[in-house]
């Protein structure tokens, strides 16, 4: 828990424009990223960002330092990124954009693999799409920000236990859906 940055939802509560730019200037880079990658589009991504920002000013008088800022921020930014994706019925316009491309894992092909294999990240974006929100948002960590099981945790404000859960049902489902073509039977 970063005590420093409790002090400054306090400080910004208070009205100081410091405290403000010091949190934005240490957060600011990784929550315009993850609103990137959950939305794949960087003009909403800066947008929603924006908003996320204008909340934290909003919500610091209302605060309560209960747990990480960061897993506060975070979790506003992927409600907020899903909210909108949902009512621009984001998800099946995005699906359709990309090529389906059929896909069989093979048994010495591990998920892993098929992450790093160039010709397969579309498949893997559109499998990704299709994950519950909860497993997406695990994913998009494990993925984009190479974090492991405890900074993922910490993130979603889960315990080690239901992160592993939700990455390894994410990881399941993935596998799923591309070796049966994108269907989600």
């Amino acid at each position: 828990m970063d005590k420093n940055d409790d002090r400054c939802m306090e400080k910004i509560a208070e009205g100081s424009q410091t405290a403000f730019r010091e949190l934005f200037e240490k957060y600011s880079g990784s929550l315009l990223g993850y609103c990137q990658r959950l939305l794949s589009n960087q003009s909403l991504a800066e947008e929603i960002t924006q908003e996320i920002w204008m909340k934290v000013i909003k919500l610091a008088p209302n605060y309560k330092p209960e747990g990480h800022f960061k897993a506060w921020l975070f979790t506003m930014a992927r409600n907020s990124c899903f909210n909108q994706l949902r009512a621009q019925k984001n998800f099946n316009k995005y699906t359709e954009s990309v090529k389906a491309e059929s896909i069989s894992a093979t048994e010495e092909e591990t998920l892993e693999q098929f992450f790093e294999s160039k010709e397969t990240m579309e498949s893997l974006k559109k499998a990704v799409d299709q994950l519950p929100d909860s497993q997406r948002a695990a994913i998009v960590l494990w993925l984009g920000d190479e974090m492991d099981y405890q900074q993922i945790s910490e993130e979603l404000d889960l315990s080690l236990a239901a992160t592993k859960s939700l990455l390894f049902r994410a990881k399941k489902s993935i596998e799923a859906i591309v070796g049966t073509g994108g269907s989600n039977g």
